[in-house]
């Protein structure tokens, strides 16, 4: 770890590394184009293309580097192409629009970023607008704000 990762400012010394997170987001590819493909027929596309843009935006939602994020959701729009759509992983269109259902997952996944960024946006707000926050008592059960309170009223501490 180097020193500017180091510190209370950065949360990176407490993130999954990028290499496990999108080992676990293949693992959920492979799984969601599993069910996918056990719940809907071949000629079903939709459905399908549902099920993997769900799971890509699960992901997103779920999952703060964006390294990863972006690999998952590549990941998944080539699965998709590659195994659903298609047989034998072959990567090709068909009828000239397949890629375009890739868009779906794109925009998922985007939506997924989104929701994440956006929780986190509302939990920073929220957290810093609570003026009654305190820390909890020291000494003698007072709270630091009341010893100050104290101390500038020329009371003893307690």
């Amino acid at each position: 770890m180097t020193s500017s990762d180091s510190g209370p400012e950065s949360d990176r010394a407490w993130r999954t590394p990028t290499g496990i997170s999108v080992a676990v987001g293949s693992v959920l590819v492979v799984l969601a184009a599993c069910v996918a493909a056990a719940l809907f027929p071949p000629r079903d596309l939709a459905p399908r293309l549902v099920v993997m843009a769900v799971a890509a935006g699960v992901f997103a939602a779920r999952v703060a580097d964006l390294w990863a994020v972006s690999w998952v959701g590549g990941l998944s729009v080539l699965v998709f192409t590659g195994f659903l759509a298609n047989r034998y992983g072959e990567l090709t269109t068909r009828e000239g629009d397949l890629w375009w259902y890739g868009l779906a997952v794109v925009v998922a996944t985007a939506l997924g970023i989104a929701y994440r960024r956006i929780r986190a946006w509302i939990a920073a707000r929220s957290t810093a607008r609570r003026p009654g926050r305190q820390r909890a008592p020291r000494r003698g059960g007072l709270t630091e704000e009341a010893q100050q309170e104290d101390l500038l009223r020329g009371q003893p501490q307690r």
